[in-house]
């Protein structure tokens, strides 16, 4: 059974990679920039998009905002961080920001149901189907193959360490073709960091270009 990755990864965090969440968002920060100085505030409000886009990263990337040396920071990088940090830690003072930019998760097990239940030449699902034997065997087992990926989006590898997190073993599978490694460049210094030799199938053809 097929799905789309990204498919999974949009379903499992719910809405938000739709427009409406990034307007409570645009909205939240706006009432949150109201605290600083006029000066700052203008500056700011003058790159406000950025702003959420960049919050959004640190926020699916689940970046910590004690990583950052306060020594080292510019006084617009202490304003990120110290926005992060009320995100992260739902101060009621800025309970609207937090609410607006957590991440919220929802069943592991019904999104990868719907992902697997998706056409993948449609652009709306098919009727839902709550049981089928193949995507049930494959949650029970907790294991899940995802094929053709060389470069993740921040969302989809949340997912993927959300994942990991339930116990799920994920096999990562590519058709690897020497003739263009640059593709897989990705994947390589991911092998590297780990230690760990990629496992090839020795019985994959080439494919060739037609002259």
């Amino acid at each position: 059974t097929l799905g789309t990755f990204q498919t999974f990864a949009e379903t499992l965090f719910g809405d938000w990679e739709l427009p409406e969440r990034y307007i409570r968002q645009f909205t939240a920060l706006s009432i949150e920039l109201e605290a600083l100085p006029p000066n700052q505030q203008q500056a700011v409000r003058h790159h406000q998009w950025d702003l959420v886009r960049a919050l959004r990263l640190l926020v699916e990337l689940n970046v910590s905002p004690n990583v950052w040396d306060g020594v080292l920071l510019t006084p617009e990088q202490m304003l990120v961080r110290d926005i992060l940090r009320r995100i992260q830690e739902g101060s009621p003072v800025s309970e609207d920001l937090a609410d607006a930019f957590t991440l919220t998760m929802g069943s592991i097990e019904d999104a990868i149901k719907r992902a697997l239940n998706t056409s993948r030449n449609q652009t709306e699902s098919v009727p839902f189907i709550n049981s089928n034997p193949v995507i049930d065997r494959a949650i029970v087992r907790k294991r899940l193959v995802v094929h053709g990926i060389h470069q993740f989006q921040p969302l989809q590898l949340r997912a993927i360490r959300e994942l990991e997190n339930a116990c799920y073993t994920i096999i990562f599978l590519h058709n690897y073709q020497p003739l263009y490694p640059t593709v897989y460049g990705t994947w390589d210094e991911l092998y590297s960091l780990f230690g760990v030799n990629p496992v090839h199938d020795r019985l994959n053809y080439r494919y060739f270009p037609e002259s």
